[in-house]
């Protein structure tokens, strides 16, 4: 997940809304009550957050307490200490989150894989390319021609993570939920591409649509 995913409580799950901390699903289109979940079954995004590991309850304390806006001299006198104490303890959370960044560097100066807030989100079969949004912009410039009045592909590229950036695109033709009829779908995948039978079939391999096994039906699941 990403740190925007970590910190909101939820992240998606093809074509539903899943909590991170148990296995309550909602709707994309009903976003509001997966943070009324996250509030009554877990106290709010925050604190199930703060709880998940790596902070001692007196550390998540602190957290709260900072969240919420008091200031050193507050949280000292509810804690019984000074604000001196508790201004050395912010800056050892700093510390912390500078060593973060650091080991996250060094982790992708030696695997060679970026580690960046800003994944896209794709289904669970295509997520270990981690692909950032930053690729996704280059692969769309790259292989697509904007200047018509419907997009269109101009190549089907070779890379597999290029294929999934574009079938992120092309399947946002597809309503979620509705049925589509063999000839249907291949009249919105020929408006992108001639081999609609191609593209069809990496939009299912890479999880954003299903379809029956007769294969004359598809639906978008993601």
């Amino acid at each position: 997940m990403t740190i925007t995913e970590l910190t909101q409580g939820f992240h998606r799950e093809q074509n539903m809304w899943q909590c991170n901390y148990c296995d309550v699903k909602v709707r994309l289109d009903q976003q509001t009550q997966i943070t009324e979940h996250l509030s009554a079954a877990h106290h709010s995004a925050l604190t199930a957050l703060l709880a998940a590991g790596g902070l001692t309850d007196n550390q998540q304390q602190l957290m709260q307490a900072f969240a919420a806006g008091l200031s050193d001299k507050e949280i000292a006198k509810a804690q019984g200490v000074t604000a001196s104490t508790i201004r050395q303890q912010k800056y050892r959370f700093r510390q912390k989150a500078a060593q973060a960044r650091l080991f996250l560097a060094q982790y992708q100066a030696v695997f060679g894989e970026a580690v960046t807030d800003e994944l896209l989100p794709v289904p669970k079969p295509a997520q270990i390319m981690a692909i950032n949004t930053a690729q996704d912009e280059q692969v769309l410039a790259k292989n697509v021609d904007f200047s018509s009045e419907h997009p269109m592909l101009k190549h089907w590229p070779k890379q597999e993570s290029a294929r999934v950036c574009l079938c992120t695109r092309i399947v946002e033709d597809f309503a979620v939920d509705q049925q589509y009829t063999l000839s249907d779908t291949n009249a919105i995948l020929d408006s992108w591409y001639p081999d609609h039978s191609l593209l069809a079939r990496y939009l299912v391999d890479f999880g954003f649509m299903a379809r029956t096994a007769d294969g004359r039906q598809y639906w978008r699941i993601y």
